[in-house]
């Protein structure tokens, strides 16, 4: 599947009953206790946002503008919208996700538990790079970070990372990001996850 930008992932799928934002599990992890551009309806233009205090409620007005301007268009559009560079009536809101995805460091933590969550399941790329016989692992492998050379570690698909997606799912969202039963998915969620882990094997293989 194609990659995707972590400010697209996280905007696209907040269209879903307030995830990921409303699990305990990634306010634990972000310290995002909520959707960042909820307001409310009295609060004055000036104000905090309660969830984001790097934000007005002025910015957040028009994040959420944003946000439902990218929900309405077709999935195919979306990102080109999101990432977008020339100015319209969404410049403010645009600029102010991206700049919240950044200054949050909202990526440090949600890379962790993935990192963590894919080692745990021999999904890591060091493990990956050992299943498939690759030569001189220990020199295809630093051990401060975790970047491996692009030529040795396997596709995503041929990794089989999406062997560990609800485990994945599990860590970042707890069971709010499972159907009742505890053994599938939400299309959305899946999606997302998916979206990450994609994200994440680019980010090994750079």
């Amino acid at each position: 599947m194609p990659t995707t930008t972590l400010s697209a992932a996280l905007l696209t799928v907040s269209n879903m009953d307030g995830l990921p934002w409303s699990t305990p599990i990634w306010q634990s992890l972000t310290k995002i206790h909520g959707i960042p551009w909820y307001y409310a309806d009295t609060a004055k233009d000036d104000s905090p946002t309660p969830n984001y205090s790097g934000w007005t409620v002025k910015v957040a007005k028009a994040v959420k503008v944003f946000a439902q301007n990218v929900w309405d268009l077709t999935e195919s559009s979306q990102e080109k919208y999101i990432v977008a560079r020339h100015a319209d009536n969404d410049s403010e809101g645009r600029l102010a996700w991206q700049k919240f995805i950044k200054e949050s460091r909202i990526s440090v933590n949600i890379n962790k538990t993935i990192d963590s969550v894919l080692t745990e399941h021999d999904r890591g790329p060091y493990q990956v790079l050992q299943q498939h016989n690759t030569t001189s692992v220990s020199n295809n492998y630093f051990t401060i970070g975790l970047g491996c050379k692009h030529s040795q570690l396997p596709t995503l698909d041929d990794a089989q990372v999406s062997d560990a997606q609800l485990y994945v799912a599990a860590g970042l969202l707890g069971d709010e990001g499972l159907l009742p039963g505890g053994r599938a998915l939400s299309p959305s969620v899946s999606k997302f996850i998916n979206t990450l882990l994609a994200i994440t094997w680019n980010r090994y293989r750079k």
